[in-house]
């Protein structure tokens, strides 16, 4: 019996960092503003499985007592449950209770499979949990440069509501920034591998693939992950300005990248900017004086917003703020920021005591949501999600 356990759980883990790699291909929607993807369900039958061997009321209480424990944890948890609950009666809106389900869920179902320390075996070798996540971020990559080569014109999937781009890697996130992000945490990943030459050759495919997406806030994110992880390495005294000739190659390689007429190669563009901050104005325009104290609900979506357009139903353009910052002040207001900040504060050694690598990767992609949505959105939470719990309480590189 626990054979059969150990082949059916690498099976359904096989096929999770799978439909990762394949992104907004395993979406499906169910109307204009809802949609799920498959992985969502590999995700809930491995939660109730692995949920199954624990007791609820056991559980339950220590859950309880941890909360009374940890006071800040149980004002924020109560503030967001409020906010959410006076959002709902005040617009109508329900997504943002789906928003946060999910993102909870995420990460239950990977704290859930990190307690259950699943012996992977796929074929004929182990595989760590780390591990399938690099192999997902790497497949990523693959599917990308694929992409490039042999279909840089992807402005079709416009009339399928996705943004047009032309001769930028997109991946299988039908989208460059989303994709960088994953490609960053990708590079970071790599360090878990103990052959040096593998791990530098890897490294410079994934670097030549964060190149050719030609997104700002990914070449920002990763020359923060990179100055980070060197700094954090130099204060421990170890050896590693290596790290920084990844970004010379980048240069290199955006320099060599063929750049056709178009907006999406062109770095000096300015339309998005100006996009973002128009953006920005109207959800700050649109608080209301005590919003400006409590915020006006998480994830929950501007009147003008909330509902598409018709030519736009399978669109995937954010209702939300995409930068952090602006996201919970709208949402959470000055009240609920605060508290968030204090609780990162609060739990900052716990994140002190992760490696170098993770601490660059979650500084790269914090930059990067300063410019998207990044942090939340689905693939990018549960590669987060992933690496932060599998490498709790290590303190070496690998």
């Amino acid at each position: 019996m626990k054979k059969l356990e150990t082949k059916l759980t690498s099976l359904l883990l096989f096929f999770f960092w799978t439909l990762l790699a394949l992104g907004q291909l395993g979406r499906v929607q169910i109307s204009p503003t809802v949609a799920f993807y498959l992985h969502d369900l590999l995700i809930l039958t491995l939660t109730l499985w692995w949920f199954r061997k624990f007791s609820l009321s056991k559980n339950l209480k220590i859950a309880l007592t941890w909360l009374k424990n940890h006071r800040l944890v149980l004002l924020l948890l109560s503030f967001i449950l409020l906010n959410g609950a006076v959002a709902t009666f005040a617009t109508g809106q329900v997504i943002h209770w789906l928003y946060l389900a999910r993102l909870l869920i995420y990460a239950f179902f990977t704290w859930l499979m990190i307690e259950n320390q699943p012996q992977v075996n796929l074929f004929g070798r182990e595989v760590s949990l780390r591990g399938g996540y690099l192999g997902a971020g790497l497949a990523i990559t693959y599917f990308g440069l694929l992409q490039y080569f042999l279909l840089p014109d992807t402005r079709f999937l416009f009339i399928l509501g996705w943004d047009d781009h032309y001769y930028r890697l997109i991946s299988t996130q039908f989208d460059p920034a989303y994709t960088g992000a994953l490609l960053i945490l990708s590079f970071f990943l790599t360090q878990i591998l103990k052959t040096s030459w593998l791990k530098i050759g890897l490294r410079c495919i994934v670097v030549l693939a964060i190149a050719l997406t030609f997104s700002r806030a990914t070449f920002l994110g990763f020359g923060i992950g990179l100055l980070g992880y060197f700094f954090l390495e130099w204060q421990q005294k170890k050896n590693s300005w290596p790290i920084l000739l990844f970004l010379p190659l980048l240069l290199g390689f955006i320099w060599l990248a063929p750049k056709p007429t178009g907006e999406g190669v062109n770095l000096t563009r300015t339309s998005t900017i100006t996009a973002r901050t128009t953006t920005t104005d109207s959800f700050f325009s649109e608080l209301k004086p005590w919003e400006w104290m409590i915020g006006r609900g998480l994830f929950v979506p501007l009147p003008d917003l909330a509902q598409p357009k018709a030519t736009d139903a399978l669109s995937d353009h954010a209702h939300v703020p995409d930068n952090i910052a602006v996201l919970l002040l709208t949402g959470l207001g000055l009240g609920g920021t605060l508290l968030v900040v204090l609780l990162l504060w609060q739990v900052r050694t716990i994140f002190l005591g992760l490696p170098s690598w993770v601490l660059a990767s979650l500084g790269a992609i914090l930059t990067h949501s300063l410019f998207n949505n990044t942090l939340f959105q689905p693939f990018v939470w549960l590669f987060i999600c992933g690496i932060v719990l599998t490498s709790r309480n290590l303190r070496t590189t690998a």
